[in-house]
């Protein structure tokens, strides 16, 4: 996974990374913290539904 940096622990923080899969395609993912109260933290990962452009 690739990301521009780290994603911060706070409620409704959130990230844009893209993932790689073995052939080399790329998807876009959005990372969003649900909860940062306890451990672990919850998270909310929704992964594009097309390839990035250019993979």
């Amino acid at each position: 996974m690739l990301c521009p940096g780290d994603l911060e622990a706070t409620a409704g923080a959130s990230l844009r990374c893209q993932l790689e899969a073995d052939d080399g395609t790329r998807f876009g993912l959005r990372a969003t913290v649900k909860s940062a109260e306890g451990q672990p933290v919850k998270f909310d990962i929704k992964v594009d539904d097309r390839p990035a452009t250019g993979s």
